[in-house]
């Protein structure tokens, strides 16, 4: 298999989601999934309401958060809406998302700009069911253990608690 190509036979069964680019990203990612004639196997619903992305999110057996490593500081949210709902995650390994990486238990890291790698993980993951339930089990555990936005408010609330005591 040459980049670029893709493994059919690993993606049998599988529908493939493109979601959050913005329009030309889109444009140009849905031409080559037809130029490789794996249309049938894609779908492209871009950017979505927040509200509506565990919908997505429930539907897919595998996340992906392909990062460039030139991205720099990025927020772990996407990571953590994946986690939240149960799914194994293949990310690109950079620095603002390797200690939730490593800590979740659920996710499978890559090196940024290697799509071969990150083609690799993805399959792993599509052809071990067992697997992605493991993976996906230790992410949700993580996030409810102390990540939730129910944590995330009760820790704000404290350090607020906290400054308004400081200031009598």
């Amino acid at each position: 298999m040459t980049e670029g190509q893709c493994d059919r036979a690993a993606i049998a069964g599988h529908q493939l989601q493109y979601l959050g680019a913005d329009a030309a990203h889109l444009a140009s990612e849905q031409g080559r999934v037809a130029r490789q004639g794996l249309q049938d196997a894609f779908l492209f619903p871009g950017q979505v309401p927040y509200a509506k992305a565990p919908d997505y999110i429930n539907s897919m057996d595998v996340c992906v958060a392909p990062f460039l490593s030139t991205r720099g500081e990025t927020s772990p949210l996407k990571l953590f809406d994946y986690l939240a709902c149960g799914k194994p995650v293949v990310v690109s390994d950079i620095p603002s998302l390797r200690e939730v990486s490593h800590e979740s238990r659920g996710v499978v890291a890559v090196p940024p700009e290697d799509p071969t790698a990150l083609a690799d993980a993805i399959i792993a993951l599509l052809t071990d069911e067992p697997r992605r339930r493991r993976l996906g089990e230790s992410g949700r555990a993580f996030v409810v253990a102390g990540h939730s936005w129910r944590c995330i408010a009760k820790r704000v609330a404290a350090v607020c608690q906290e400054a308004l005591e400081a200031r009598r």
